[in-house]
């Protein structure tokens, strides 16, 4: 749950807060919640896939 949490905020929110509220000591460690690229990454290549099945 804290992890998910980190990365919806992390979506929505300046890093700093969300290291702040996750209680993080070192800013590198919240910075692995960001997922935006993977995400993006994944979007793309399910979209593909779902064309080249049909």
């Amino acid at each position: 749950m804290r992890h998910t949490a980190g990365t919806h905020q992390s979506n929505q929110v300046d890093l700093k807060v969300v290291c702040d509220n996750l209680g993080h000591a070192n800013i590198s460690t919240t910075n692995t919640y960001l997922h935006a690229e993977d995400d993006t990454r994944h979007d793309t290549t399910s979209q593909a896939h779902r064309w080249s099945v049909r």
